[in-house]
């Protein structure tokens, strides 16, 4: 589907419903490829007019050390982020959550909220050079002393300097406006970039409470509910929408009064693109990083690993868990289902025009042992994934769930068989969820290499182990969702012979 050709028929505002439904549409697997996705970049009022004036999109590069060497919980950030990166894809759309603090003096035009719509135009790559843009504000390619490309130093962007977390100097302040409408804000490092081009560019952004508040029109937004909470630290910088969500914010920039379309050329990329993004040991993130040479440091290497791979033709997992490319719908690392950030690891569905969402694979990522906790964590996050994905889905009446568990090393002695789950919600009534018994795979790196003291995987192998089944398995009980004491209860309580 040709979607700038499709756009040209439709005047977005004098005709919002179809303006809505040319961008879902556009969002559905077809000629035997999988679907484009649309996507969500958290940045602020300051960086907006350098992404739309420059076409290109950037967000922080979390830095991982602390005391000299890599933190583990600061590398799960940074990987987090990476996975959702390395998401994109050529084709995808994105919108833009225009987050605090505004440029002095900001307007009905520039206040909080969604801005849209743009096409992915390139790979990611890291680059270095600083950007100014005429406003004054700039944004860094990474530390003035150090040259550190990473990000997420102390200190405040309002008022103060940000400063360094490698080597404490600071970023620099700069002054933005003019007059009573002048401020002080810091600069910020954004180094890894990707390339975007406008396709409908409405000038008035749609306001955050109204998006996430408004009923007028389906599906109430939930994927990025919990990130964009007012202040500092909250949620994640990339997010992937449901096709519906995206056909919605389409609706509500559409519908905003006094909204127009503007028309402009982006200016040249001033930067440089193609350079890979690595770590602090100069090594391409692409490469799991191991621990004791056979185990990964952590699950987000597994959740970036696939975030590159699950769309790859050669990928061998697609033909072991028998996942068409042909019918894939949406998929997303760290699918948010639970109200205060919850998630699910990995989640991929299917689609066709007339069994809507009918299919979905839930992922299960272990660095090391696939037990009875980790079978009872990803049973108890089925139903509120699968009321994410459904609830606001008329056509789909039944749906087939896939789990897939992925770790290390297997200590499962068997595995639940499949079992049905009748699910009732308010806005589209019941639904038959049957749940198949989970796919177990063992990953094993390939082609270990060292740089320094550390080890990585030029690859990672997959071995399905097979297990007894129980197919007398009684599941957990749907009140209950994910959080610690609860999986351990279920896993003794229900789990007891797994």
């Amino acid at each position: 589907m040709e979607l700038q050709a499709e756009l040209s028929k439709v005047n977005p505002l004098e005709d919002p419903d179809t303006f809505c439904r040319t961008i879902w549409n556009y969002l559905k697997p077809r000629n035997g490829k999988p679907a484009p996705r649309a996507h969500l970049f958290t940045i602020n009022g300051l960086t907006y007019p350098i992404h739309r004036d420059f076409g290109f999109a950037a967000v922080p590069d979390p830095h991982e050390v602390k005391n000299n060497k890599i933190s583990i919980q600061r590398s799960k950030r940074r990987y987090s982020m990476l996975a959702y990166l390395y998401s994109v894809r050529r084709g995808d759309l994105l919108f833009f959550f225009q987050a605090d603090p505004q440029m002095p003096g900001a307007s009905i035009f520039d206040r909080r909220g969604f801005r849209g719509i743009w096409m992915i135009d390139s790979e990611p790559f890291r680059d270095t050079t600083d950007i100014k843009h005429p406003s004054g504000y700039e944004i860094l390619g990474a530390c003035p002393y150090c040259q550190s490309p990473f990000n997420f130093g102390e200190g405040s962007i309002v008022g103060g300097s940000k400063t360094c977390p490698l080597c404490g100097n600071d970023y620099g302040r700069v002054n933005v406006g003019v007059g009573s409408k002048e401020g002080v804000f810091s600069r910020v490092v954004l180094s890894t970039r990707i390339l975007i081009k406008p396709l409908v560019v409405f000038q008035q952004t749609a306001g955050d409470n109204r998006v996430y508040s408004d009923m007028s029109v389906p599906p109430l937004i939930w994927i990025s509910r919990t990130d964009n909470a007012m202040g500092p630290g909250k949620g994640s910088s990339i997010r992937t929408l449901l096709p519906e969500e995206a056909a919605k914010l389409a609706y509500m920039l559409a519908t905003e009064v006094n909204q127009k379309v503007t028309s402009f050329t982006p200016g040249p990329y001033p930067g440089k693109i193609g350079n890979p993004i690595t770590d602090h040991y100069g090594v391409d993130v692409r490469y799991p990083r191991l621990k004791n040479n056979n185990e990964v440091e952590h699950e987000f290497h597994l959740n970036l690993y696939f975030s590159r791979r699950i769309d790859d033709p050669t990928f061998s997992l697609l033909k072991k868990l028998d996942l068409p490319l042909g019918e894939m719908e949406y998929w997303t690392t760290e699918f948010p289902w639970g109200y205060t950030g919850d998630t699910a690891d990995f989640v991929v569905t299917l689609w066709d025009d007339e069994r809507g969402r009918y299919k979905a694979y839930l992922f299960e990522f272990k660095k090391g042992d696939l037990n009875k906790h980790a079978l009872a964590e990803t049973l108890l996050y089925i139903p509120w994934v699968t009321q994410v994905l459904l609830q606001f889905r008329p056509e789909t009446t039944a749906m087939d769930v896939v789990p897939v568990m992925i770790g290390r090393d297997i200590k499962l002695r068997a595995l639940p068989g499949n079992y049905d789950m009748n699910l009732n919600f308010f806005p589209t009534g019941k639904k038959i969820v049957r749940v198949l018994t989970p796919k177990v795979f063992r990953y094993v790196p390939t082609q270990v290499f060292r740089e320094g003291t550390q080890y990585y995987a030029t690859d990672l192998e997959f071995i399905e182990v097979r297990l007894p089944i129980k197919a007398s398995f009684s599941p957990p009980p749907y009140s209950l969702t994910a959080s610690t004491i609860e999986r351990q209860w279920v896993a003794e309580t229900y789990l007891r012979k797994f």
